[in-house]
């Protein structure tokens, strides 16, 4: 007998640890100018078209039963969000740094992106499938948001940048500064400087809602 659609998502959900397992995750802000991009051993980037949105609705009376929808007409609110994703990350498993989790390695490359591209990068939302092959596994895709606040704040010049493969020396960057952070006797350092900036981006948040 074959596994009923409950019983593929409950395995899918149980066997994804986004700190352990492989997984991948969508990049806003830039768009390749190829297919992909190896950026190190099992560390990859691919073009993709995923759009997250969320919108808000007001129903105006109860479901007629428990576990259904609620009757219309229904009001959509302002004020949702949405994210267009045109780059994927993948991380898996023996592409993690020394001692970093597999969401750790994700979130670095994205800040590391925030660096070179003059758009508002962030790592949206993380899967434990290519957001490519979700629409064909939709009972056993798993998607969850990470980078997800509704401000992004930054000096950006551009909404997406459409990187040119003369222009794109993103790979090389990214390879140096891992050769750099990722040795073992750096690694300590960075937890140094992570602190440090977490530190500092909660004082500066106190200090703007105390003005």
């Amino acid at each position: 007998m074959s596994p009923s659609d409950d019983e593929k998502r409950l395995t899918a959900k149980q066997s994804f640890n986004r700190d352990q397992t492989s997984l991948y995750g969508c990049l806003t802000g830039f768009e390749l100018p190829n297919k992909s991009y190896q950026l190190s051993l099992d560390l990859e980037l691919f073009q993709t078209h995923v759009d997250m949105f969320a919108a808000p609705m007001i129903a105006f009376g109860p479901p007629v039963s428990p576990g259904t929808h609620h009757p219309g007409p229904w009001v959509a609110v302002r004020g949702g969000f949405s994210f267009e994703s045109r780059v994927e990350l993948c991380v898996r498993e023996n592409g993690r740094f020394d001692g970093f989790t597999t969401s750790l390695t994700a979130w670095l490359v994205a800040a590391l992106c925030r660096l070179k591209i003059d758009a508002p990068v962030r790592l949206a939302a993380l899967g434990n499938m290519s957001f490519n092959a979700m629409r064909h596994n939709e009972k056993e895709a798993i998607a969850t948001a990470f980078e997800g606040a509704n401000n992004h704040h930054g000096l950006f010049t551009i909404t997406t940048a459409y990187l040119k493969e003369h222009a794109f020396r993103l790979p090389w960057m990214i390879w140096n500064l891992f050769a750099t952070y990722c040795r073992p006797q750096h690694v300590f350092i960075m937890k140094i400087g992570f602190s440090a900036l977490s530190a500092f981006t909660m004082k500066l948040h106190g200090a703007q809602l105390l003005s």
